[in-house]
């Protein structure tokens, strides 16, 4: 059975996608392996860096074909049922899920940029320049938040020191949540960024010092994207969903917040919590995710599904080329992709771990590229 391996070209793997399908079609092999092999190099053609529409058109005809006139059977594997997943989200036309262009205004690229530095914040605790984020707002409101938690689940798990240095970190060691509430008064806006694998008390813009420094919620954080991925409640998500509901409740009852709109942002294992917490919302928030880990089905299925219905309008994706994160929907079955996605070419040469873990870096060169174009 082919193996990922994004340093294959895509001319490379579309040739094996010919040679698969010209085995199905000459009895070497049956429709069910053809499936299977298909469903894997098409994962691997999305990862690769040289992918053009000829190579998704060819993918999409043989991907047609081996999956036509099989509505009405029953794959024991899912393989069926996950390959015409595959294809939809492949071609981006899913009722919930979509491929968009990058922004090319320079407003809409400006937003891009803005908060893709500030989805650096569990990572790094530092501000983007040129930030608008009130310190003294941020604490208050923080505060505010920890109080109602803490009244609802007692003293412990998820909470926020009171330190207004920390703008409005909350973190629990032990599901491995780590997240940030901030104040804009100049745009009106709560934010609730959530941080991914290794975000942490630690906090650096090194991958590695933080892996070691948060070595116990990176632990957490790993079991918590594996249950993700598989569709299995976390106690991360749901206090992620807790979290933004108290945000909520406290920004609609407190006069000092009147007007403001509260919205998600979240990275990697972030942006699914960032996700999840959006739609659960009542009503939905706008969120937006950065090298995306996707939820999985039954955590779709138990979202409410007319918020579910409103993905694409609501919940927006980023990612850089040829990160491996947002691809793994295409090789883990249980994965479902919610909202609208766009990529970003990488800046300079980068391997998958700076493309995922450097991601404000190449979106904000991408940036400042295209404004100075404008």
């Amino acid at each position: 059975m082919p193996t990922v391996n994004n340093t294959l070209s895509a001319s490379t793997i579309v040739a094996d996608i010919l040679r698969t399908n010209a085995l199905e079609q000459t009895g070497l092999i049956s429709k069910s392996d053809a499936r299977k092999d298909v469903g894997h190099l098409i994962g691997d053609l999305i990862a690769s860096e040289d992918v053009a529409p000829s190579d998704v058109a060819i993918a999409n005809e043989v991907l047609d074909r081996l999956t036509r006139d099989e509505s009405s059977r029953t794959d024991s594997s899912g393989i069926l049922s996950k390959l015409k997943q595959i294809a939809s989200d492949f071609r981006g036309t899913s009722a919930t899920f979509g491929k968009v262009a990058a922004p090319s205004t320079r407003v809409a690229i400006e937003q891009l940029k803005s908060d893709a530095q500030l989805a650096t914040l569990p990572y790094t605790g530092v501000l983007p320049e040129g930030s608008t984020v009130d310190r003294v707002a941020t604490s208050a409101l923080a505060m505010q938040v920890d109080f109602h938690i803490r009244k609802d689940t007692g003293k412990g798990g998820l909470v926020n020191d009171g330190d207004p240095a920390k703008l409005g970190q909350f973190i629990d060691r032990k599901s491995g949540l780590s997240a940030n509430v901030v104040v804009d008064p100049a745009s009106k806006t709560v934010k609730v960024i959530f941080g991914g694998t290794t975000a942490g008390l630690t906090q650096s813009d090194s991958f590695f010092k933080r892996s070691s420094g948060n070595f116990v919620s990176t632990l957490s954080q790993w079991v918590s994207n594996i249950k993700s991925g598989l569709g299995l409640q976390s106690h991360s998500l749901e206090q992620a969903k807790n979290l933004t509901a108290k945000v909520l409740d406290v920004v609609r009852n407190d006069p000092a917040f009147k007007d403001y709109t509260v919205s998600t942002v979240g990275h990697s294992k972030g942006a699914s919590e960032a996700v999840y917490a959006a739609l659960s919302a009542n009503p939905p928030l706008k969120a937006v995710g950065f090298s995306s880990a996707d939820l999985g089905g039954k955590l779709v299925r138990g979202l409410p599904q007319e918020n579910v219905a409103r993905a694409k309008e609501l919940v927006s994706h980023f990612h850089v080329k040829a990160d491996s994160v947002p691809n793994l929907r295409y090789a883990t079955p249980s994965m479902r992709p919610l909202g609208q996605e766009a990529v970003i070419p990488a800046s300079g040469i980068a391997g998958p771990l700076g493309r995922h873990d450097e991601f404000a870096r190449h979106i904000s060169s991408w940036a400042d590229h295209q404004l100075a174009q404008a």
